[in-house]
């Protein structure tokens, strides 16, 4: 639930375009989802929150481009985009996203525990 809100206090904050907040959220919501700099501690193949774990961690990079696209690190963002693009491949692979799709985009939050 944590993850939920913290990706609104995100949202927020750039459409207020208050960058100064950004990077402090961004790092709370790395934590929750265990990130460090070598990417995610988990693979969604083997998690059992993968219909959960797979947009937020999608959401959670895409914004760390737009971070680091700011601070003007294009390297640093083609790393991320990349992790993006293989955290959605890994999400097709193992159907993370059939549930999401079955029940209309809604997540039963309430099902949710721990990543991994």
């Amino acid at each position: 639930m944590a993850q939920i809100l913290l990706l609104a206090q995100i949202q927020l904050v750039c459409h207020q375009r208050r960058w100064d907040l950004l990077p402090a959220i961004l790092v709370e919501l790395g934590t929750t989802l265990g990130w460090t700099e070598a990417g995610f501690p988990w693979n969604l193949g083997s998690c059992k929150n993968a219909d959960w774990l797979a947009p937020i961690a999608v959401q959670f990079l895409l914004y760390q481009c737009l971070w680091e696209g700011r601070q003007g690190r294009p390297e640093r963002v083609k790393l991320l985009r990349k992790q993006a693009f293989g955290m959605m491949d890994q999400a097709s692979e193992c159907r993370a996203f059939d549930l999401l799709r079955r029940n209309g985009g809604l997540i039963d939050v309430g099902s949710i525990t721990r990543p991994c």
